[in-house]
């Protein structure tokens, strides 16, 4: 059941990832080799297998679909901002922190985009009714996670110190051309990948 899933989110990778590519550039080879190599990247295999972060692994999967809506309200076709709202809804229900680094990359693209932004008020409209539309997609996990979070104090999960247990450059470097989705001695797997 386990591989049958992953085979599915797989897919669904696959397919969401080969859909906002070819809507950005209307390329079919380049849709393709983006989709795969997003697909079967080392870091969606570590997640999947070494670390078993399914909600990560799940966020991954519409993580294309936000970021091209993102990317359709900037500079492409605003009537495809439902792909920015239901994208990042499905992340935020799979993984919040995904959704949280999601929205701050989407709000430093939209600073930086914003001067060269043609017909900035439509634009701009079309982004409010996406945020709305992901308010409401998500609520039925967003509202009671509001209320939790007033009603009591949460811990940090699994308190680490970051910096004492990162890799170093070189570490990073090596584990990523040999591919390495093994945990080394010091635990330590993440790595980008040879591509």
């Amino acid at each position: 059941g386990i591989y049958c899933g992953i085979a599915f989110y797989t897919l669904l990778t696959l397919c969401f990832t080969y859909l906002a590519m070819r809507k950005i550039g209307k390329n079919r080879i380049n849709a393709y080799v983006v989709a795969l190599v997003y697909g079967f990247c080392t870091y969606r295999t570590i997640d999947g297998f070494t670390r078993f972060a399914l909600g990560e692994y799940l966020a991954m999967v519409f993580i294309p679909l936000a970021f091209y809506g993102v990317y359709a309200i900037l500079f492409g076709k605003k009537k495809d901002w439902p792909y920015l709202a239901l994208g990042l809804s499905f992340i935020f229900l799979s993984h919040i922190l995904s959704t949280f680094i999601s929205v701050i990359i989407m709000a430093l693209l939209f600073l930086v985009a914003f001067p060269k932004m043609k017909e900035r008020f439509a634009r701009i409209k079309t982004l409010i009714y996406a945020v709305v539309v992901f308010i409401l997609s998500s609520a039925i996990f967003l509202f009671p996670l509001i209320e939790q979070i007033m009603f009591q104090k949460y811990g940090q999960p699994s308190p680490q110190n970051l910096f004492e247990n990162a890799p170093s450059f070189g570490q990073l470097v090596q584990n990523s051309l040999s591919n390495d989705m093994t945990r080394a001695v010091d635990g330590n797997v993440y790595n980008i990948g040879l591509l």
